[in-house]
């Protein structure tokens, strides 16, 4: 019976850092985010919306971020905190990266937003949000990464009961074997 428990524990052990190693793996996967400030009824941010298109086909690790603002009050402030953190006046669309942005849009900016996505993916961009954090920025909460963190929380835990669940059925199993 002890060697059955023995098995047991070392089948979670290793279940636990195979299942530890997919998450750390899904993690390490140059994902770039690109911040996109724009409003409802604006005619350049509907073109730009189109060219996002063809940087997330081109850039298959380009993670969007959109956020309407003429219409979302919490978007707006958001827009006007990650403006002021970039030293920028205020004006859609916006696009930012960790180190980069591109205030407005005309067909002549699809050369330019390409290289700073393009840089950002050769350089492993962090989130645009750092810059949000280093300006101390207080009058913003950052609901949405609290949210995904949250999220992702949630998910290992219900992983981890399943695969209680799954160890309480196969000692069940062993139990009534003997």
């Amino acid at each position: 019976m002890k060697k059955k428990i023995f098995i047991l524990f070392i089948f979670l052990f290793l279940l636990t850092g195979f299942f530890t190693s997919i998450k750390a793996s899904q993690n390490d996967n140059n994902e770039v985010e690109l911040y996109f400030f724009w409003g409802d009824g604006c005619t350049y941010c509907e073109q730009a919306k189109s060219f996002i298109k063809e940087l997330k086909q081109e850039f298959p690790n380009l993670k969007v971020m959109s956020y309407e603002v003429n219409k979302n009050e919490d978007n707006y402030k958001f827009f006007r905190a990650m403006s002021q953190a970039y030293n920028i006046e205020e004006g859609i669309p916006l696009f930012l990266t960790e180190n980069n942005f591109l205030a407005g849009y005309n067909k002549s900016s699809d050369d330019y937003l390409r290289k700073i996505v393009k840089d950002c993916v050769n350089s492993n961009c962090d989130s645009p949000l750092l810059k949000l954090k280093q300006a101390n920025s207080n009058d913003i909460i950052f609901e949405n990464e609290n949210r995904q963190e949250q999220e992702n929380n949630n998910k290992a835990l219900l992983l981890f009961i399943i695969i209680f669940i799954i160890i309480g059925f196969v000692f069940i199993f062993f139990k009534k074997k003997k």
